[in-house]
């Protein structure tokens, strides 16, 4: 449950008020590889990293050893989730390790279907922005799973200039509760 000392701080998990972050100039300096393909560097303290951390509160769906996924908590629409991994300073996918892209992505098809499942969605949407070109407001690797409908007006990612209510994410926690149950079983949750 969210207690409202969390509440200033979970709206940095905005991607609209995390934007203030790309003010950083700190924060955009790329590292280059070898191969000469600019990496975009990691944010430390990014609401991402609290999350991991345990110093900011979540609407959790479910958890395993190697990734959270979470109720986006300035959702586009409703069911809206994302998937990060726990690995440290892991900005964009092109930092996975090929282990750690394999134990992360394995829960990208779980959180699919437990929300295409409890919204009732005849479609989803599976969304990743890496580097500040692309869109990426938050420099920590995270997926976007977005329920689908058809002629529903969807155009992208555009966060709530709300946070999710309590009540709100206890609503569709529960729709996705049993779905939750049979996606996880034998796993950490």
């Amino acid at each position: 449950m969210f207690q409202s000392s969390y509440k200033n701080q979970l709206l940095t998990v905005s991607h609209a008020l995390t934007r203030r972050h790309l003010r950083q100039p700190q924060t955009l300096i790329p590292r280059f590889l070898s191969h000469g393909i600019v990496n975009i560097s990691y944010v430390q303290g990014n609401p991402f990293q609290k999350i991991v951390n345990g110093q900011l509160s979540y609407h959790k769906v479910f958890e395993t050893d190697d990734a959270i996924a979470l109720l986006d908590a300035f959702p586009t629409v409703k069911g809206h989730c994302l998937l990060i991994p726990k690995a440290h300073n892991k900005a964009t996918v092109m930092d996975l390790t090929e282990n750690e892209a394999s134990n992360f992505f394995s829960q990208l098809p779980k959180l699919c279907r437990i929300v295409q499942q409890a919204m009732k969605a005849p479609g989803v949407n599976v969304l990743n922005n890496n580097g500040k070109a692309a869109g990426q407001a938050v420099f920590h690797l995270h997926y976007h799973v977005v329920p689908r409908f058809e002629r529903d007006g969807f155009q992208g990612i555009r966060p709530s200039k709300t946070m999710i209510t309590n009540e709100e994410a206890s609503e569709i926690l529960a729709a996705m509760k049993p779905f939750i149950d049979q996606e996880t079983k034998g796993s950490s949750s």
